[in-house]
């Protein structure tokens, strides 16, 4: 693997000092913050006493970024002696439960008292210590500047960013050796069909050569990134197996990761393109287990740092890079644009960089270079074609989101991404049909969810025109049955993690909305089923079945979809807990949605009987609300809930 640090500095002024040296602000003169001493402070022989030498920051401390992070530990610690010191000062056990009846008393059962050891108070305690850190992914890591030249604290680079993303301890189980060499070797296919394809952040040969590396000689030529990266590849294959949090796949995958991360102090540098290729590793991880980390916060901080970098522009002709060089920052950058872009519209959050930013070339399809042994960390024989579809259609959705939170759309959103949708719809056209079908069936769904996704939020549903209704409703329909069938194949490992359940719930609410678009008449009235008929429907019509039946079937497939999407839930849910919130909420909304479709199908199934039993012809059907159910339309959220993704 080529070592990120012997890779030439990107020809863009990404940063500057933080703060002149004591000096040369005394002197009011120009500082280049050169370390170990800046430039005037070595011509006047004062290089000994330079701020830069001994680690003391300058007047100015509150603008480092180092110092900034220490000052979060030190309030984090000051409210950690408080909290200590409120809890000894209680007067007694017999007080505390005085106390505690007299919360009750007042607040009622439902209210949880403040203080002693109820479970409300710690909750509050731990929401007061993550606020104390919750900034840290909106900051900008200056990876190159001299703040980073080290700690003035016992914090770490590594330990802030993990620290940041935690939301609960991981089991302690002890740290999982490595299996059988042929094990290993098959996991790391594993990942690299299923994970490494999509997300081609490093090289396929460098993680084959890490596993050799630990097998051969008993390991003693291997590295803290040969350990790191098998380790994690094979935390994340064995976690795409997974069907169920108690299995042995999950548990397997939890004690690979503790195994990596006793590495990750060595591994994860902030001013490094290996730093940025630790915490991605980290990010498919917490995207698998949201219990333990929270996802967004790694991909936020690869951000931040892939922009100081200079990753997010390819260096001037004139700058002498190496193509294998150059590969690699393509494919790291686009790995973090691909991940940054789907968190973000799932959770319906701002990108951290705009499109205009970055100008960075898509990487080539293989790199046949690869193949020569004498060339360490280029990319395998293994084709990067999904990957490159993948971040072709990040581009697209890119694009037309920026224009939907810049309020662009608002003129003319309908007619905009309509033509999103026709681009997307070319885009799975053009893949290759030598792609796995199991990475093709994914990307069918990344396309389905991007065009349910763009309709449903370019204007009200009501106001749709009914092509567009029409691809809507059959997207769902679509989307629901390929989702499910996915979901139930225990025999794939494809790399499909938690956010899938907050789409899954989307595309949900959205099918709801869909079929009471023409408001308070009730789901899927007649005026709703004739303009979501197609050619084919009318043709079938012609041809002798009657209007009750296509009505029927349209019904049908509309219960079915909304079943389908409850029992995807349920099943994630045996698997992430946070799915559960999901399934509980969409159960709700589609409860009285679900008993009008179904006395609808019922009414139209009895009307059809009769006119074959009459002979008549089907003329325009009465449409009756189900005895009983609300007639309320559902308003679900327009995007999925960022509470349920992030916290």
């Amino acid at each position: 693997m080529v070592d990120p640090r012997h890779m030439k500095t990107p020809p863009l002024r990404v940063s500057r000092p933080v703060a002149a040296c004591s000096r040369c602000r005394s002197l009011k003169i120009g500082c280049d913050g050169k370390l170990p001493a800046c430039t005037p402070c070595e011509k006047h022989d004062k290089a000994s006493s330079c701020s830069g030498a001994n680690d003391e920051f300058a007047k100015g401390k509150d603008r480092s970024y180092v110092a900034f992070l220490e000052s979060r530990q030190e309030k984090l610690e000051k409210s950690i002696r408080q909290l200590k010191e409120q809890k000894g000062s209680t007067a007694s056990q017999a007080a505390q439960a005085a106390g505690r009846q007299m919360n009750h008393d007042f607040l009622g059962p439902g209210v949880a008292p403040v203080g002693g050891d109820s479970k409300a108070a710690k909750q509050q305690e731990v929401s007061d210590m993550n606020s104390l850190v919750s900034d840290f992914g909106s900051l900008a890591v200056h990876a190159t500047g001299r703040s980073f030249e080290g700690f003035t604290g016992s914090m770490s680079f590594a330990r802030l960013v993990l620290t940041s993303a935690a939301r609960q301890p991981m089991p302690k189980a002890l740290a999982r050796p490595l299996p059988p060499r042929n094990e290993t070797a098959r996991l790391i296919q594993i990942y690299i069909e299923n994970t490494f394809i999509l997300l081609p952040f490093h090289s396929e040969g460098s993680l084959f050569r890490s596993s050799n590396a630990l097998y051969e000689n008993e390991g003693r030529a291997s590295t803290d990134w040969d350990h790191w990266a098998v380790n994690m590849a094979l935390a994340i294959a064995s976690a795409c197996q997974s069907r169920h949090s108690t299995d042995h796949h999950h548990s397997t995958a939890v004690q690979f990761a503790a195994a990596a991360l006793t590495r990750v102090e060595n591994v994860m540098h902030p001013g490094s393109i290996m730093g940025v290729q630790a915490i991605l590793f980290l990010a498919e991880f917490a995207m698998l287990f949201p219990r333990y980390f929270d996802s967004w916060y790694f991909v936020g901080v690869a951000s931040r740092i892939v922009i100081d970098l200079g990753l997010h522009q390819d260096p001037p002709n004139s700058t002498e890079t190496l193509t294998r060089q150059m590969n690699l920052r393509q494919r790291v950058f686009y790995s973090v644009y691909s991940l940054e872009r789907s968190i973000s519209m799932t959770l319906g959050l701002p990108f951290s960089f705009s499109d205009e930013s970055a100008s960075v070339t898509l990487p080539p399809i293989r790199d046949d270079s690869a193949s020569s042994p004498s060339s360490p960390g280029v990319l395998g024989l293994q084709s990067l074609d999904a990957a490159l579809h993948l971040f072709h259609l990040r581009r697209i959705q890119s694009g037309w989101y920026q224009d939907l939170q810049s309020g662009a759309l608002s003129r003319d959103g309908s007619a905009r991404s309509w033509a999103v949708c026709q681009e997307t719809q070319k885009w799975f056209q053009q893949i290759s049909e030598y792609t796995p079908s199991e990475i093709k069936e994914l990307l069918e769904l990344q396309q389905l969810h991007s065009d349910i996704f763009v309709l449903s939020q370019s204007a009200e549903i009501v106001t749709l025109e009914n092509f567009a209704k029409r691809r809507l409703f059959d997207c769902c329909i679509s989307y629901a049955g390929k989702m499910s069938s996915l979901s139930q194949n225990h025999r794939n490992a494809v790399f499909y993690t938690f956010y899938e359940s907050i789409r899954v719930e989307f595309v949900g609410q959205r099918f709801l909305r869909l079929v009471w678009a023409v408001g308070e008449e009730g789901p899927m009235s007649p005026d709703f089923l004739n303009s979501i008929l197609s050619r084919n429907s009318a043709e079938a019509f012609s041809a002798g079945n009657s209007l009750e039946d296509l009505y029927v079937a349209k019904i049908s497939a509309a219960v079915a979809c909304i079943h389908q999407v409850m029992d995807i839930l349920a099943r994630h849910s045996s698997r992430w807990d946070q799915s559960r919130a999901l399934y509980d909420r969409f159960h709700n909304a589609s409860a009285s949605t679900l008993a009008n479709l179904k006395y609808s199908q019922e009414q139209f199934g009895i009307r059809s009987a009769l006119n074959i039993l009459e002979g008549t012809g089907a003329g325009p059907p009465a449409y009756q609300m189900a005895p009983g159910t609300a007639t309320n339309i559902p308003a679900p959220q327009d995007f999925g809930d960022p509470s349920l993704g992030r916290l």
